[in-house]
């Protein structure tokens, strides 16, 4: 599945972090929100999914967001923490590896909340 990862670098004093998954023909917006000092302690990640042309896609309960469960924030923040290091931002290792894993875990976490 072909897809493109972009990662919006923001003031480290923001505790916002914004990431969004383009496929071809929907679009996955992730909202990090951190506590704290830096990018340390995540206090919630909410995930949206829209169209190309920016509509909500709905989940089957009518929300237009998943907020993804406390439990799977220490995996979140590995997966994260690889995304903003110095040899991922530099190409020094395999990104395509680290890009698949990141958006396999937010796809995930979508599966069963969707009906498309």
């Amino acid at each position: 599945m072909e897809f493109r990862l972009e990662i919006q670098h923001v003031d480290r004093k923001s505790k916002l972090q914004f990431k969004t998954i383009y496929f071809k023909s929907f679009k996955v917006n992730i909202i990090e929100r951190y506590s704290g000092a830096g990018f340390q302690n995540l206090h919630h990640l909410i995930i949206k999914l829209r169209t190309v042309d920016d509509t909500i896609i709905n989940t089957v309960n009518g929300n237009s967001r998943i907020k993804v469960q406390e439990a799977y924030h220490p995996q979140y923040l590995r997966l994260a923490k690889i995304l903003a290091s110095y040899e991922y931002r530099n190409k020094l290792m395999d990104t395509k590896m680290v890009d698949d894993e990141y958006v396999n875990f937010i796809l995930s976490r979508m599966i069963g909340q969707y009906e498309l």
